[in-house]
């Protein structure tokens, strides 16, 4: 039982209840201490002068972004609320988190006695209630990603000897997914034999399902960048789409090399872990944007955002396939050096 002067201390005054009656029995409010909270940031409602009642916004906030897993994301300058059926972080808009803060406050204000309160709050301070779970949002998506690739049916870890299926977790920054599940027991001899074998030599097989099995695994380190020459119809295209799949198509950006000097182009690439240029003709390599593709593999970059500000991300995958009848290679790699290294 909560005692009597934290009561009337916390309590709403019973003026402030249409309806009331100065003899009402005093109603018990909820103790703080009880709440993880609320025992940090103070109650919810606090008593101000003039009989009045003033909202507590950092409490609620707190209490709001705990409950509902919702966070802000400064990078991206976004809402993100974790969605425990797929396991993932995903993208929610100002009214939606503005609509949380109303059915939390509604609650609180009943369990404190502070419902008419609750009731004749403006949109100036759910905006403001908004703009407080910036500061204080809980950092709980807090784990590295690296090595960790996130399934239907959990998160693969690939960082021991063995691959490891764990469950989902908040814990884990996803905010996309391959969408397929993961069987241990799985072989894929027709992707090898039919696609990988008609698409590729022998010597080059062995290369690119290295190369696309970095792209699990987190950041390009090796800051490189595949691309597959070879006549139309060989299965170059239909192997970008199987590794779109695999990734999830979330992760995958189209890469337009002429537009690479574009002002906002590359805002298309934040957040994007592979960037593909499926069907292009020939001669993209020696495109005037094709001098920047190196600088995408690895490093930090700025990409430009209409109404948000220059976003820092790191170096994507790059993964070109190309018709080779339409590459004249000495003639390219004399206009591009970046080809110098191409066989």
């Amino acid at each position: 039982m909560v005692a009597k002067s934290r009561a009337s201390k916390a309590r709403v005054g019973n003026k402030a209840l249409a309806g009331s009656e100065e003899n009402e029995s005093e109603k018990i409010l909820p103790n703080i201490e009880d709440d993880p909270v609320f025992s940090v940031y103070g109650p919810p409602f606090l008593a101000a002068p003039g009989d009045k009642v003033c909202l507590n916004e950092r409490a609620v906030a707190v209490k709001c972004a705990s409950d509902h897993l919702v966070r802000y994301n400064p990078t991206l300058k976004i809402y993100e609320r974790y969605n425990a059926c797929q396991g993932l972080w995903l993208t929610i808009h100002e009214v939606e988190v503005r609509r949380l803060f109303g059915d939390l406050l509604l609650k609180l204000g009943a369990a404190w006695d502070a419902v008419h309160f609750t009731q004749s709050l403006k949109n100036s301070q759910f905006n403001s209630l908004s703009k407080m779970i910036q500061p204080y949002q809980v950092d709980v998506a807090s784990e590295e990603t690296t090595g960790l690739l996130h399934v239907a049916n959990g998160v693969l870890d690939l960082r021991g000897a063995k691959p490891k299926l764990l469950s989902h977790d908040a814990k884990y920054p996803f905010r996309v997914s391959s969408l397929i599940n993961y069987d241990l027991a799985a072989k894929c001899p027709r992707f090898v034999k039919e696609l990988l074998t008609s698409a590729l030599v022998e010597v080059d097989i062995s290369l690119a399902q290295k190369y696309f099995g970095s792209m699990l695994l987190g950041p390009n380190t090796c800051h490189g960048m595949l691309v597959l020459r070879g006549a139309a119809g060989g299965g170059k295209s239909t192997l970008v789409t199987i590794v779109e799949k695999i990734l999830g198509e979330g992760q995958v950006a189209q890469l337009r090399a002429k537009h690479l000097g574009g002002r906002f182009e590359t805002s298309a690439f934040i957040g994007k872990r592979v960037l593909v240029g499926k069907d292009v003709p020939g001669d993209t390599l020696s495109e005037k944007g094709a001098r920047l593709l190196k600088s995408l593999t690895g490093g930090l970059l700025n990409g430009l955002r209409k109404a948000i500000n220059r976003v820092t991300f790191a170096g994507r995958f790059i993964f070109i396939p190309v018709h080779f009848y339409a590459l004249s290679c000495t003639r390219a790699k004399r206009e591009n050096p970046l080809l110098a290294d191409i066989k």
